[in-house]
């Protein structure tokens, strides 16, 4: 069992109670628990005149880009507070890491199915290729699957039945479609898996259109942001082949502007995806990690492999060390507040615990007996404390909606910090075994990783790929450690919270981009673009930029 958030949540559920609950209680017990400053930190000091131009600007420049975070978009509710605690309490250690690890495997096995197809060289044309099309045809269909489960997690009245009917029907259409491309232009077609999204879409929508129409019109309000998300992130491939292409034919004084321009295209699509997502805010966190964070991580990935360069993942795996080490600072500057408000004489006090306080862990096998399924309940619907018993506050409470505010948002940003960690971790380590399992397929031989390096340069390339990932995971349960220990809070229950309690949101969005880039450098699809020029220092700066601003 989890020792439940015993400073983060319950604070969390104390402070949502208080302007509810009547009771005694100490301001210096109620701060005690209550962290903030790793997350939002205080304000900065009074600038003074001494302080460079340049410093003063960099601090600008920092302050517009943390409020620019997606971390900073939305905040937990009491109800999604309480699923998490009764979660914490109920769930086993096992089942939450084998939670976090079989995560990924339903859409990697799929893409190993279809690795099995045989195929015939591309040369041989379009006719012999039957293989290559029931591929691209798995491909389409897994896709359309993908994005429907994203649409259905907030829209049961979408069965299963007419996910896979739609999703078979958009394989069956768009496929011919491509084979009449082919025949008409040349194959393989060059960049058959853009391609594909025109046909695919044109079908796509309207028959998703059409059974919102005959389930109700009231539905149409409700999935024009899906039906636009999903578009949003159709476009993402494009821009990072886009990019990929310009910095490939581009001078050197030119990739050095496009590497600046790198994490400010991020941050955009980031916050794009995110706003397609605020009708849910809850979902803010997993919708934008499992939508860039994914297709970036795979991208990286697959150039790193392609730079062949171990260097290149020692300077990421630098980076990365970095990353966490600033993430720990903020821990310990938590701690150090921490400190400081322990010896707060001013005292207030104490409510009693409203119905929500009693969600914590010594209450939680008194309430609801399924838990996931009143999670999956409570995640859907507006936050509201109507069903709390309103009693007139004491005049001794007085909590800021401030204070409450900073509270929930230090949840939710705790939420997206673990599934950008998450994602960075394990999707380089799931790329690294399908290479290895790809080795010794038959269809290696038409794919550039596995056709031209030897076993030793096969070893070697998936050797630091594997070191890049055992350092992310290494930085992952690092940082739960420390915020378990700093501030008694478990990362690690609130990650597996997530991917079990949102598990249609986000298996669809992996069925999207794991099928999808897995197979993007297979010779039948065309042209794959990737950074090249690995003997040049821009490849791996583009590298060390994706893992940055993540």
């Amino acid at each position: 069992m989890c020792d439940v958030a015993e400073h983060l949540v319950e604070t969390s559920l104390s402070i949502y109670s208080c302007t509810t609950s009547v009771g005694p209680s100490s301001n210096h017990e109620l701060y005690r628990r209550m962290s903030v400053h790793a997350i939002v930190p205080a304000e900065l000091p009074t600038r003074s005149l001494r302080r460079p131009f340049a410093v003063r600007m960099w601090t600008r420049l920092l302050r517009v880009w943390s409020r620019a975070s997606v971390s900073r978009l939305g905040r937990y509710s009491v109800e999604r507070v309480e699923a998490l605690d009764k979660y914490c309490e109920q769930v086993s250690l096992l089942r939450v890491i084998l939670v976090c690890v079989l995560t990924p495997v339903p859409s990697l096995l799929v893409e190993l199915a279809s690795e099995i197809i045989p195929l015939r060289d591309p040369a041989d044309g379009w006719k012999v290729n039957s293989g290559a099309w029931i591929r691209l045809f798995i491909i389409i269909t897994s896709t359309a699957a993908g994005s429907l489960f994203q649409v259905r997690s907030t829209t049961p009245e979408l069965s299963y039945f007419k996910v896979f009917s739609i999703a078979f029907a958009t394989g069956l259409g768009s496929t011919p479609a491509l084979m009449l491309l082919a025949s008409l232009w040349g194959y393989p077609l060059p960049f058959t898996i853009l391609l594909m999204t025109i046909p695919a879409a044109i079908i796509f929508v309207p028959l998703v259109l059409l059974t919102i129409i005959r389930k109700g019109g009231k539905l149409i309000g409700t999935m024009k942001l899906k039906i636009c998300l999903i578009l949003a992130q159709a476009q993402i491939t494009f821009l990072y082949v886009a990019f990929s292409v310009v910095f490939e034919n581009s001078s050197n004084a030119l990739r050095f502007g496009l590497i600046l321009f790198l994490p400010l295209m991020k941050l955009f699509l980031k916050n794009v995806v995110a706003r397609l997502a605020s009708d849910n805010v809850e979902s803010i966190p997993a919708v934008a990690v499992f939508t860039l964070d994914v297709f970036n991580a795979l991208y990286s990935a697959i150039c790193m492999q392609a730079s062949g360069s171990w260097w290149t993942s020692l300077v990421m795996i630098v980076v990365n060390v970095v990353q966490t080490t600033l993430s720990i600072s903020e821990i310990n500057g938590a701690a150090v507040s921490f400190l400081a408000l322990n010896h707060n004489k001013t005292a207030i006090s104490q409510p009693k615990r409203s119905r929500v306080m009693e969600a914590s862990p010594r209450k939680a096998r008194e309430r609801s007996p399924s838990l996931l399924q009143s999670a999956r309940l409570k995640m859907y619907t507006a936050p509201s404390l109507h069903h709390i018993n309103r009693q007139k506050p004491s005049p001794e409470v007085t909590i800021s909606a401030t204070q409450m505010e900073i509270s929930s948002q230090l949840l939710f940003h705790l939420e997206y910090r673990v599934l950008v960690g998450y994602i960075e971790a394990f999707i380089p380590l799931l790329y690294a075994i399908h290479l290895s399992i790809l080795s010794h397929l038959p269809s290696a031989e038409y794919y550039p990783p596995t056709r031209i390096p030897s076993n030793d340069q096969l070893r070697s390339t998936v050797g630091g790929i594997l070191a890049y990932a055992s350092t992310e995971v290494a930085s992952l349960v690092w940082l739960h450690l420390e915020i378990k220990r700093k501030l008694g809070f478990s990362m690690l229950y609130q990650l597996a919270f997530v991917l079990e309690t949102e598990t249609e949101l986000l298996q669809g969005r992996l069925f999207v981009w794991i099928v999808i880039l897995l197979q993007l450098t297979l010779a039948h699809y065309g042209t794959f673009v990737c950074f090249k020029a690995s003997e040049e220092l821009a490849y791996p700066i583009v590298l060390v930029w994706f893992s940055v601003t993540s």
